[in-house]
């Protein structure tokens, strides 16, 4: 087969070229660092929601002893980012509604810092 048959079936450049496998690689690493640095602040934050909502059920009712329950929590979570002071406490019927909210910002590189708004609650939904 000749290389001008090649050309007009299509046949003569398959799979990716060297500058596409690089702006792939480039996306990889971009997602992957984000996702590396974004997974501490996620996880501090399924902790103070899972903290939240055990103290919630224990029928903890006055506030004071809610925040000192979430500081134990806390200390033993290796929760940092907020206290037990930092908590809102409200009473719906018969629980205490525990809610809270906090923005943690994580640095990038050089000016770019990425910020996540966090906000939760010990509704039942």
């Amino acid at each position: 087969m000749s290389f001008d048959r090649l050309v007009a079936s299509g046949k003569a450049q398959r799979g990716l070229g060297f500058l596409s496998v690089l702006v792939i690689l480039a996306l990889v690493v971009v997602i992957g660092g984000t996702a590396l640095k974004s997974a501490p602040a996620l996880i501090e934050y399924m902790a103070i929601k899972q903290a939240v909502n055990k103290i919630a059920t224990e029928g903890t009712d006055s506030a004071i002893e809610i925040q000192r329950a979430f500081d134990r929590s806390a200390a033993i979570e290796d929760i940092e980012t907020i206290r037990g002071r930092d908590l809102i406490i409200g009473k719906t019927q018969n629980e205490p509604l525990i809610s809270f909210s906090y923005e943690r910002r994580i640095h990038m590189v050089g000016p770019m810092t990425l910020l996540f708004d966090f906000q939760g609650d010990s509704g039942r939904r």
